[in-house]
């Protein structure tokens, strides 16, 4: 951020990567798909951190920690990637640890820790006093981005069980949890305007902390103790522990909307899409480009989600305003899987969003040359036509088909994507067939009678007057005879 690379609404492609013959997974092994600076940082996301760290290896991002005061570095951590993720050489002591996060609270100025403050002779000469050299790192505006970053770590992030546990509620904490390889430690480090307070837990020889038989999990239990000890420490001393101050936000930060696909400013389409965000931003990096991830063109809806209308698919089952992936978007961005960049969160929205021919990916449909099943179950009820899908996985709609009379011809009526047709409640008998990807249509479903055949109704009446006739000349008969 202090370099201009991201902000956080910055978005970041969650997928399985490589570097050489290292592939970093996030905790857990899965991915996330199209996330945000914010999002990633808040939930402790791996890949993203060393695809956003990549950016800017080359201008030696290690050194602004050793202007926070961090001593243990060695010349490989100022040249690794795995660096992102917290692997140097040394490790870090919790002091050091601790005493660079200071950092932001203290607006992106570090201020080396130290015991004592004072020593003076009994007749109170000053023999001794520390002098603090405060050290600018960081911008006020890009430390307050990362304070409200961490905010949600402990809002809704990694770090959200220690707010259950906080004595003294209303506190503006920032903090950060942290987790090596193979659980040999835990930390969590948090930040308010005064104090700055960080627990490590972990073993002299390292050994994983793991324990599935515990109640609390190995981050809960490092967060649980932090919060231990800020509580009595809050007990002491209130005032400066647990202030009702919050950090002040300083001049240059903005609040922007932005689309929340490429991170770009939103553009009608995306607004379209409902994909529209905000978040705010140093105003040096506001974005300037409106988003064009997105074209309007014909699409389709197959088991939910939509794909880009083929040469053959019928054009009675397309959304001619329907939105799609740019493929130059896709091209520039490298991004071959569309499939891959659908988030955990508003999925269903991404789901709309067809994908362009040449970047089917996992939305790939095959053509087998074979029409597809017929719609089973067809019943009328409350002036509808029901039917259940058949076991076909390109159907993009059905056509409905009617006729008059029994010895009628069925003419086609209408056509939907779903599995129901609102119809007259009138005399007649219906048929569905499906229709697929291709324009291939199915045979038809079972015949379904509304009322009666309009022929045999005439058919009955015609019968019913030929015996009334039939009755009557019988009668006539019987009284001739009579006289």
């Amino acid at each position: 951020m202090e370099l201009g690379k991201v902000q956080p609404s910055t978005t970041i492609v969650d997928e399985p990567r490589s570097w050489g013959s290292w592939s970093p997974k996030n905790y857990g092994g899965g991915n996330y798909g199209t996330v945000t600076v914010r999002k990633a940082l808040a939930s402790s996301y791996n890949i993203p951190a060393v695809i956003t760290y990549e950016k800017i290896i080359s201008q030696d991002p290690a050194s602004y920690l050793e202007k926070m005061g961090v001593t243990s570095l060695v010349e490989a951590d100022h040249q690794n990637l795995s660096f992102a993720l917290g692997a140097s050489e040394n490790g870090i002591s919790v002091e050091e640890n601790i005493n660079a996060y200071a950092t932001f609270g203290n607006n992106g100025k570090f201020a080396d820790g130290y015991m004592i403050d004072k020593i003076t002779t009994a007749d109170g000469d000053v023999v001794y006093e520390h002098e603090t050299k405060p050290v600018d790192v960081f911008s006020p505006q890009t430390t307050y981005l990362t304070i409200d970053m961490m905010r949600d770590v402990i809002n809704s992030g990694t770090g959200a069980y220690v707010k259950s546990r906080l004595k003294y509620g209303g506190v503006d904490w920032a903090g950060k949890t942290g987790t090596s390889q193979n659980y040999d430690d835990a930390w969590f480090i948090a930040t308010n305007p005064n104090v700055t307070f960080g627990t490590w837990l972990g073993y002299e020889i390292p050994d994983s902390i793991y324990d599935s038989s515990s109640s609390l999990s190995y981050s809960q239990r490092t967060q649980n103790l932090w919060a231990q000890l800020i509580n009595a420490a809050s007990d002491i001393n209130p005032e400066l522990v647990a202030p009702s101050e919050r950090f002040k936000q300083p001049d240059g930060i903005v609040s922007r909307s932005y689309c929340s696909i490429s991170g770009d400013l939103a553009s009608d389409l995306c607004q379209k899409a409902g994909l529209v965000k905000s978040d705010i931003y140093n105003s040096k990096y506001v974005p300037t480009k409106v988003d064009d991830s997105l074209i309007a063109g014909s699409q389709i809806v197959i088991a939910g989600k939509a794909v880009a209308a083929g040469s053959d698919t019928p054009k009675e089952f397309t959304l001619g305003n329907g939105l799609m992936f740019n493929p130059e978007w896709l091209e520039r961005k490298g991004i071959n899987n569309v499939s891959q960049l659908i988030p955990r969160t508003d999925t269903d929205k991404w789901q709309q969003i067809g994908a362009p021919k040449t970047r089917l990916a996992s939305y790939k449909i095959e053509n087998d040359g074979k029409a597809p099943l017929a719609p089973t179950s067809v019943n009328y009820k409350d002036n509808k036509l029901k039917w259940n899908k058949p076991d076909s996985s390109d159907i993009v709609g059905y056509r409905i088909y009617r006729k008059s009379n029994s010895d009628g011809n069925y003419k086609l009526v209408g056509n939907t994507s779903n599995t129901e047709f609102s119809v007259e409640d009138d005399n007649a008998t219906y048929q569905v067939k499906a229709v697929d990807y291709f324009g291939l249509e199915s045979s038809p479903s079972n015949e379904i009678v509304i009322g009666k055949d309009p022929k045999s109704a005439d058919e009955s009446e015609s019968k019913k007057a030929k015996e009334e006739k039939e009755q009557k000349k019988k009668e006539e008969k019987k009284k001739e005879k009579q006289e």
